[in-house]
């Protein structure tokens, strides 16, 4: 698994994982690796099938999935940081028997920390260094079992198994309608972070009318994000903020979804459904063609509520970097970026089509698949070329 090719000779797939600066954000901080080259194909082939989708709306493009997946380094200026993610906010530890990701980028994370340790039948802990060594003595089942009872982004390493599909449709019945075209297409957009946003980006960009809308008491998390990432991410797309407490903006949401060709969006299911909001009656009420829920390990099973970010749902899907018998982070919260391409994509080949359908994407699933059946198999290659830092 860890033992370095025997050439010296840089394969074509290899040179474009370095040049993307996919290879500098992956791996120990003494050494960045190149991936496995079935596994970068993966990654390009998601690109590849976004290109065949667009060009069923009258366009030509050609994306680079690698660059995806470095953007927001390129835009924070941050790198790979060993068992701490590149967005510092995730962290792979071992437990007992296993090891797990852990993310704590909210306030309430860090808090919950003595609340955790307390379920573990362990007392005093008050910081993250004291709590990962009681996780190390524990069995990874009662770790899970704990963090998710506190609402934590906690994960075990490979406990998703690749799929054999990368989304799940749900046909909604209703009247046939013509295929749109994106340019003629209206997406509301209530996602945030990275996926969501990343997807309608990609919608924008193929000529649709984009309008993101935020709750007036829980923005987009990467407003307060440094640098650009916000507007690369937002650009071109028309803005509205509302409060979702009171009955008038309430009624304006509803109103916006109902009209709306697309609707994006990264909330567990329970959120909505607090709204009063339900996907499949919208598009059975609605204009609706496609209803994008992007979740860290899909809406219609039993795991969805859990909550994940992109960095624990990558580790989730058995998608880690092995060096030296140690797991690492894979790029920056990669799951997030190859979700986002493959939500643009299933849009776009809905809209090619007369059915009005319900898409599940889960974080966690996209990993798995780009990870493949047997993730430990390939071969992650100390390099023995000079790092590139991809520039936004």
């Amino acid at each position: 698994m860890n033992a370095l090719r025997s050439s010296h000779l840089e394969t074509e797939t290899a040179r474009r994982w370095r040049l993307s600066g996919a290879q500098s954000l992956t791996g120990p901080q003494t050494t960045a690796l190149h991936a496995p080259d079935k596994l970068v194909e993966r990654i390009i082939s998601l690109g590849t099938t976004f290109d065949e989708a667009t060009r069923k709306h009258g366009l030509t493009t050609s994306t680079d999935a690698l660059s995806l997946i470095t953007e927001r380094a390129s835009a924070n200026g941050t790198t790979r940081q060993g068992k701490h993610s590149v967005g510092g906010a995730t962290k792979i530890v071992p437990t007992a028997d296993h090891w797990i990701a852990l993310s704590m980028p909210r306030e309430s994370d860090v808090a919950s920390i003595p609340a955790w340790a307390a379920l573990l039948d362990s007392s005093d802990c008050q910081t993250q260094e004291k709590l990962e060594a009681v996780l190390a003595t524990q069995p990874t089942h009662a770790v899970l079992e704990a963090g998710r009872r506190l609402g934590l982004a906690v994960a075990a390493l490979g406990e998703i198994e690749a799929p054999e599909q990368l989304t799940t449709r749900h046909v909604i019945p209703k009247d046939s309608r013509p295929p749109l075209q994106s340019a003629h297409a209206v997406v509301i957009d209530l996602s945030s972070l990275w996926a969501g946003p990343l997807c309608t980006r990609l919608l924008s960009e193929a000529g649709a009318h984009v309008i993101k809308v935020e709750s007036s008491q829980r923005l987009d998390g990467t407003r307060r994000a440094p640098h650009n990432f916000f507007q690369q991410m937002n650009q071109g797309k028309d803005s509205v903020v509302l409060d979702f407490s009171t009955a008038r903006d309430l009624a304006e949401l509803r109103h916006l979804l109902l009209s709306a060709d697309v609707v994006v969006e990264g909330s567990r299911p329970r959120a909505l459904e607090q709204l009063g909001l339900d996907a499949a009656e919208i598009i059975r009420d609605g204009n609706v063609r496609a209803w994008v829920s992007l979740t860290g390990y899909g809406r219609s099973t039993d795991l969805r509520e859990r909550v994940a970010f992109g960095d624990d749902a990558a580790v989730a899907g058995g998608l880690v970097a092995w060096f030296q018998e140690q797991p690492y982070f894979v790029a920056d919260a990669i799951a997030d970026p190859l979700s986002g391409l493959v939500a643009a994509t299933a849009v776009l080949e809905s809209l090619a089509t007369s059915d009005a359908v319900l898409v599940e994407i889960a974080l966690s699933r996209v990993a798995a698949w780009i990870a493949g059946r047997n993730p430990r198999s390939g071969v992650w290659e100390a390099s023995r070329s000079s790092d590139v830092v991809a520039t936004a």
